[in-house]
């Protein structure tokens, strides 16, 4: 859920803050967090610049 709503906020739809952070506020474990995080600050096809 947070993924796509990460990618839609990216392709310019408004309003995904609140999905993001409600995806967000349901990650227990640290790494899920850390994973959140990344994909919350870099671009959804950044992959494809490695």
């Amino acid at each position: 859920m947070l993924l796509q709503a990460v990618e839609y906020r990216d392709a310019g739809v408004t309003r995904t803050g609140g999905w993001i952070d409600s995806a967000r506020k349901d990650l227990h474990l640290e790494t899920s967090r850390r994973i959140a995080e990344a994909a919350i600050t870099l671009s959804p096809l950044s992959w494809r610049d490695r």
